[in-house]
């Protein structure tokens, strides 16, 4: 009976420990930053284009307008101590981008299919073409500035859209006066 007992209860013992779980577990925290000579540090939000079903987006519908902004922070307004002129604003120009099937509207880089976006700042349309040489113009002050920029999805062909994400990249360049 002894023999049986430890038998069993070495048994016990051994099984517990394979179904132990570990009572650590690892991670990675990522950190990232740039040190520029800009005249002010720039940071944009994610602009949030929802969720919308294929049936909201209909014959040529369009979701909602997600908001948010660029933000120029930081900024030395009278930089002459390092021999540059005053600055006043900031030019925001975007780069030329990828239309979707319709010229106006930029292209999904996400998995959805038969939309695109469609982006303004400042109230003002942004075409995939970009608006190089027209830039939209902020006031610096020592707060510094921000320009409005809104996205939405729309549907840009007569095919009904498919799920998926829905994605797009705007690059720009700021210029400060």
């Amino acid at each position: 009976m002894k023999k049986l007992t430890l038998a069993l209860a070495a048994a016990m013992a051994l099984s517990s420990a394979a179904y132990a779980q570990s009572s650590s577990a690892t991670g990675t925290i990522d950190f990232s930053g740039e040190v520029t000579t800009a005249a002010c540090s720039v940071t944009s939000d994610t602009i949030n284009l929802f969720s919308h079903t294929t049936r909201e987006l209909g014959a040529d519908g369009s979701g909602k307008w997600g908001t948010g902004n660029i933000h120029f922070y930081g900024c030395d307004l009278d930089p002459a101590s390092s021999g540059a002129n005053t600055i006043t604003s900031v030019s925001v120009e975007v780069s030329p981008g990828s239309a979707s099937e319709d010229s106006k509207v930029w292209k999904n880089l996400g998995t959805a299919k038969n939309v695109g976006v469609e982006i303004e700042m400042q109230g003002q349309p942004i075409l995939p073409a970009g608006n190089v040489g027209t830039g939209i113009v902020a006031q610096l002050t020592d707060a510094g500035a921000k320009i409005e920029v809104a996205g939405r999805t729309t549907k840009v062909n007569g095919t009904d859209a498919t799920p998926g994400t829905v994605n797009a990249k705007v690059n720009f360049v700021a210029t400060f006066k």
